[in-house]
């Protein structure tokens, strides 16, 4: 039975994904006064979810041993987490200052950038920021308007190096 069930699950993330890509798309960074937020697209959050509702759903074709409603539990709030993570993310540019919150806040300024190395592997896409002190940031690609942030972040360590 489950054998049926994960080229089912696969088929129907993919159409999901496809649906839902669409949605976010038109979505700009928020600019609120010489602040910049940027964020992941609305559609990463629906998508998100899918693995957590297909894990409730899990259950009803297993059955209700106690076994699999624990494992299928677990792995449905992981998915609940990880939705939540996504819709919660934002990367806050304030002057020189740059805010990271996701489920923690965390801040640093643009001059403690030591390195940035922008991977753009199969399954790492984004950009890397390693600080002064020997902290370290992970800045996803699918952020919306990437393109811009990496090139702000740019911009502002080039003075820092001469």
């Amino acid at each position: 039975m489950i054998l049926f069930v994960f080229p089912l699950s696969i088929l129907i993330a993919a159409i999901a994904m496809i649906s839902l890509s669409t949605v976010g798309e038109d979505e700009l960074r928020q600019r609120i006064g010489t602040m910049q937020i940027y964020k992941f697209p609305a559609g990463t959050f629906y998508v998100s979810l899918l693995p957590s509702m297909f894990f409730a759903i899990t259950p009803l074709w297993l059955g209700h041993d106690a076994i699999a409603l624990a494992v299928c539990g677990c792995f449905s709030l992981l998915g609940l987490a990880g939705a939540y993570y996504t819709r919660q993310y934002r990367l806050i540019i304030n002057c020189h200052q740059v805010t990271v919150a996701g489920i923690f806040k965390r801040h640093f300024n643009m001059s403690d950038i030591a390195k940035m190395d922008m991977n753009d592997s199969r399954y790492n896409r984004g950009l890397r920021i390693r600080l002064y002190d020997g902290r370290s940031f992970f800045i996803s690609k699918s952020i919306i308007e990437y393109d811009a942030l990496v090139g702000i972040l740019i911009n502002a360590v080039k003075p820092v190096e001469r």
